[in-house]
């Protein structure tokens, strides 16, 4: 249990996803860490003579050039692959929406998007997409966007 004095009651964290350079999956991910496997290897995704390096922190089976990041943005894999761990989360939280309290449902996002100039846009727009859907699966009438963080402010827009 995580505990803060200024908020009162705790956490309960019910489902976990996630998608690393080991692979789609926690236990795929945990089996690496216990192994002290390292998930860098060659980039063969795009062509990297260009480039002082040609290692990278890839997604396994994510390698088809056709994922490669073009120069109008789209391409990026990162809002597939929090689908992915959000999808494999929602499973291993086994919440039935008949007997789970809407009002104590919270999304927790974590990026390695860095600048995303342009692309913030699309990106808060698609997520603002699958709040909504979710949103009205669970019978929410509104969803908040907490004021924190680079996609903060154009997912409220979105939304």
């Amino acid at each position: 249990m995580i505990q803060n004095p200024t908020i009162s009651g705790s956490l309960a964290v019910t489902g976990m996803g996630a998608v690393s350079t080991h692979g789609a999956g926690c236990g795929v991910l945990w089996e690496a860490v216990v192994a002290g496997q390292c998930g860098i290897r060659t980039i063969s995704r795009f062509p990297t003579t260009e480039f002082p390096t040609h290692l990278g922190a890839l997604v396994p089976g994510w390698d088809d050039p056709q994922y490669a990041v073009r120069r109008d943005g789209s391409g990026i894999l990162c809002e597939k692959f929090a689908r992915l761990a959000a999808r494999e989360a929602w499973q291993n939280a086994q919440l039935d929406r008949a007997d789970f309290p809407a009002t104590r449902l919270a999304l927790i996002l974590g990026s390695g998007l860095g600048e995303m100039g342009d692309y913030l846009h699309t990106v808060a727009e698609e997520l603002a997409a699958e709040l909504h859907l979710m949103a009205g699966w669970l019978g929410l009438d509104d969803i908040v966007v907490a004021d924190r963080g680079d996609l903060s402010s154009a997912l409220r827009s979105a939304v």
